[in-house]
């Protein structure tokens, strides 16, 4: 199998605390681009995890051939959006959560996922914390 090529739309706390550095050390996985409205930010973040492009436009990041997935990590506002353009240019997708604002607009993602036939994760990371763990049982009356 071939590496998946894979961009990160968003150069915030999130990304680079941890999808940039779990990531850059999996295997199989090649970060290809990174992309974010500061251009300086995204740069430099780029050269320290060996990320060949830079965009500040998620709309011509998404016109490249190079991409097979993309991780959103942007702020909730422009998940939605943001997911809706990655789908629509035929790319699996994991978000941040949340994954849209409101009930329909994840309904929206979850028709387009389907149209597009491509994968939508919600990347909840937190629930494999034991904190959060606990007070699952707990609140499962477990």
């Amino acid at each position: 199998m071939s590496e998946i090529r894979l961009a990160v739309v968003g150069a915030g706390a999130i990304a680079q605390l941890a999808h940039l550095p779990a990531i850059s050390r999996a295997k199989g996985v090649q970060l290809v681009a990174l992309c974010d409205n500061d251009r300086a930010k995204a740069r430099s973040l780029a050269d320290r995890f060996d990320i060949p492009d830079v965009f500040t436009d998620i709309e011509e990041l998404l016109e490249t051939d190079e991409l097979d997935a993309v991780v959103v990590a942007t702020p909730n506002h422009l998940h939605e959006p943001h997911v809706l353009a990655a789908l629509a240019a035929k790319l699996h997708v994991l978000c941040e959560r949340p994954l849209a604002l409101t009930a329909r607009g994840v309904e929206r993602i979850l028709a387009a996922a389907q149209r597009a036939d491509r994968k939508v994760v919600v990347a909840n990371n937190h629930r494999f914390r034991t904190d959060v763990q606990a007070l699952d049982r707990f609140l499962r009356g477990g």
